[in-house]
C-alpha cells in the first residue's frame, strides 16, 4: 500500500501553542489543528464533521478534543468519534522544525 503525496506547512510558530492548548489556521487552503498534550505536537483537520465548527474552540478532555457545538469528543490518539460510532476527525503528521509547528497534510488527488 502506497502513503498518499503529502506536503509539508508551516503552520504556526511554537511559542503560539501552549501545552494542552489548540489552534487553528487556514494555511494554504488547509484548515489545520494543531494542539500539544504533555509535550506531544497533534494535529488535525479542525473541522467537525457533524456540522463543521471549529473543534479547536471545543474543550480539550482526557485525550480527546471537543466539539463546541455539539459536545462530539474525538480521541486525539485515533481520530475516532467517542460518543458517535462511525465518526472521525483526519490526525496529520506534525513535528517542530526550527521553532515552527510543521505539518504533513494530504495533496488533493
Amino acid at each position: 500500500m502506497t502513503r498518499p503525496a503529502t506536503r509539508s506547512l508551516r503552520v504556526l510558530e511554537l511559542h503560539e501553542l501552549p501545552d494542552g492548548r489548540a489552534q487553528s489556521r487556514m494555511v494554504e487552503q488547509h484548515a489545520v489543528g494543531v494542539v500539544r498534550l504533555d509535550g506531544r505536537l497533534i494535529a488535525f483537520d479542525p473541522l467537525c464533521p457533524h456540522k463543521f465548527s471549529d473543534l479547536c474552540e471545543g474543550l480539550l478532555e482526557n485525550g480527546a478534543v471537543v466539539c463546541p457545538t455539539h459536545l462530539w469528543a474525538f480521541d486525539l490518539r485515533t481520530g475516532a468519534c467517542r460518543n458517535v460510532p462511525g465518526a472521525r476527525i483526519t490526525l496529520y503528521p506534525a513535528r517542530e522544525e526550527d521553532g515552527w509547528v510543521v505539518v504533513d497534510v494530504p495533496l488533493p488527488s
